[in-house]
Order: C-alpha cells, then structure tokens, then sequence
C-alpha cells in the first residue's frame, strides 16, 4: 500500500497548494548519482517520491531528495549532503538515509533504514544524533508513502486548527 499513500498524500498536498514547495521532478541519473554516493538503493516510495517531487516542503516540513547537483555541498534539502554530514558528524549509521527534519527541540530526523522488505521498502525511524543505534521503539512508518502521508495529514491538521 506504500505507493498507494504516496498517491494520497500527493492528493491532500492539493488541499494546501500554497504550503507545498517542491522542486522536481528528478531525473533518473540523478537518482543514480545519489544512490552510488551514498552507497545504497533508494526504497521503492523514496526513490518514486523523488523521481516524483525531488525536494522540498509542504507546510515548513521538508523532505530530503536529490536536486540537480549531487555533493555540491548545499545542506538542506540534499539527501546525500545531509546524510553524509551526519554519518561523519554524528555516527549516522551507514545503513540509513536522512529524509526529514522534524525541527522540533530536541531535534531529530526521519533516516530510512537500509533493511528491505521483499516488497523493496525500508522502515521509517525517528534518529537522534545522541543515537548510535535505531531504536526499535522509534519507528515512524512500516514506508516512506506511509511515512509521507501521516506528515502530510498532520500538517493539514496543524494548519485547520491554528491557521496558516
């Protein structure tokens, strides 16, 4: 159903279209590039999200891609800048990807873990740079499509509640 969440959280975005900023479609050489420098395969709803959207943001919250110049050194949003980063500086495990930012104290970060399902997906967990290990207990989303649409759903949510 992860692609089926991705396709859904797509068609909420539309609810808000003026919190939604992203950056794409991505080519898939650049894809490519950012898999072979980060030594890992995308998961089958990361590498379509993407493909799909590349980067960016839907109400403040981004979510981490691959723009149009891979290792440039431009942080935020770059996926393979961000993880990098952070298996140097923080001990990121080198079997995980950061995706997203929750960018609420104490911060931490949504990684996607390397251990894949037979259906070509990989958990969700919530990581804190303290972390040296993922703790099972932290698990966002069994996917990123699943992952995406309850970000998406709670942005919503936040937005009709207080406002924009």
């Amino acid at each position: 159903m992860s692609l089926v969440d991705l396709a859904l959280a797509y068609r909420y975005m539309e609810v808000l279209p003026h919190l939604r900023r992203f950056r794409g479609p991505t080519e898939e050489h650049i894809i490519s590039q950012a898999e072979q420098a980060l030594g890992c395969v995308f998961p089958l709803t990361y590498r379509q999200f993407v493909r799909d959207r590349g980067w960016g943001n839907f109400g403040g919250a981004e979510f981490y891609g691959a723009p149009l110049v891979i290792l440039s050194g431009r942080g935020v949003p770059d996926v393979v800048d961000m993880t990098l980063q952070y298996r140097r500086e923080f001990d990121l495990p080198t079997d995980c990807i950061l995706v997203h930012s929750r960018g609420i104290s104490p911060f931490s970060w949504a990684v996607l873990h390397g251990a894949r399902t037979p259906q070509g997906e990989s958990p969700v967990f919530w990581w804190e740079p303290t972390e040296h290990v993922l703790d099972p207990r932290n698990i966002a989303a069994s996917d990123f499509g699943a992952f995406f649409l309850s970000r998406v759903i709670e942005i919503i949510r936040l937005v009709r509640q207080f406002g924009p």
